[in-house]
């Protein structure tokens, strides 16, 4: 899948990776183990571990800090608009994944840096030139 693909970019090139969830992490652990994605990423943050929701920034910022990182050189992906308006206010680029209740126009409103319509289509080069 285009998820496995991106894991795969990422960790080949010491890129680190996170979840920032409003899930549950009982619930983020079954699903993870279930796709047999629960060791690919650096940092898990789920609902347990923030106070505000989106579309406040708390989940990306507490990612960002696990993984170490400046928010500024985050990238995170997102398939509803307050989650792209959550990201942009943490100081990150926001990629809008288009899904079945998502329209490009509300990405756009909420000034998403990418638009895309599946994670397949993104590559290493596409990430770096946001």
């Amino acid at each position: 899948t285009g998820v496995r693909r991106l894991i795969k970019i990422l960790k080949n090139n010491n890129i680190k990776i996170a979840i920032a969830t409003s899930s549950k992490r009982k619930a983020l652990l079954e699903r993870l183990k279930k796709i047999s994605l629960e060791n690919k990423f650096d940092a898990l943050v789920s609902v347990e571990n923030i106070k505000r929701h989106k579309p406040f920034p708390d989940e990306y910022l507490f990612a960002a800090s696990k993984l170490k990182i400046d928010p500024k050189d985050c990238i995170a992906l997102e398939d509803a608009p307050l989650g792209v308006r959550a990201i942009n206010e943490a100081g990150m680029k926001s990629i809008g994944v288009l899904g079945d209740f998502t329209k490009p126009i509300d990405f756009k409103k909420e000034k998403a840096n990418l638009i895309i319509k599946s994670i397949g289509e993104l590559t290493l080069k596409k990430l770096k030139e946001l």
